[in-house]
């Protein structure tokens, strides 16, 4: 409700990427209209009792995937855990495709992870044989494999149980204890989902 208030609206489809300039151009107006009204959301708990800087550096969002679930060790299908920093879930993509010599098409992850911060995170390719030396020599700037391993299937999106997150706030300013108060509460009752 809240996203459809201020005029963005869920994009439909499969993918959602910006195809068009106006498009595009439109989309950051809207986003920098945002600064504005947040002030004018509902807050489920009183106002914000708290001001910090968030994401100044990459080890200040991390987010781990957790499958819920461990690849059964055999099959044609490489599943990759990998940490990668300052690269969207598609970068990685790419970059991971380029190297096993893959389209796009045959490898797959489960679940989006953030580009500003250091995520990790599962992916699988279809490479017909097992593979586990060429990952093990895999060598990138800002992507590394953690965990080679191999499974009968692909990697389905969606698929993973949760995130973990650990999640750094700088510069803080306000009362600690009305803020850890509030935290409790949060834990207790949830928080509203703007998206």
């Amino acid at each position: 409700y809240y996203h459809r208030r201020f005029g963005f609206y869920r994009a439909s489809g499969r993918y959602c990427l910006l195809r068009s300039g106006f498009v595009a151009a439109h989309f950051r107006m809207k986003l920098m209209d945002v600064a504005g009204k947040w002030n004018y959301l509902e807050h489920a708990w009183g106002e914000p009792v708290l001001v910090a800087d968030f994401k100044l550096e990459p080890a200040d969002f991390q987010v781990v995937e957790e499958l819920g679930f461990e690849p059964d060790g055999v099959g044609e299908h490489l599943w990759l855990f990998i940490e990668k920093t300052g690269m969207t879930t598609f970068e990685a993509q790419a970059v991971l495709a380029r190297y096993f010599k893959l389209q796009l098409r045959d490898t797959a992850f489960s679940g989006m992870k953030d580009r500003q911060g250091i995520t990790r995170q599962w992916f699988s390719f279809h490479l017909g044989i097992h593979n586990h030396a060429a990952a093990l020599n895999f060598q990138h700037p800002r992507l590394t494999i953690l965990r080679v391993m191999s499974n009968s299937r692909k990697l389905r999106r969606g698929s993973h149980r949760s995130n973990s997150f650990c999640i750094t706030l700088r510069n803080f300013q306000g009362d600690l204890n009305v803020c850890m108060a509030r935290l409790q509460l949060l834990t207790q009752q949830g928080v509203p989902n703007y998206f």
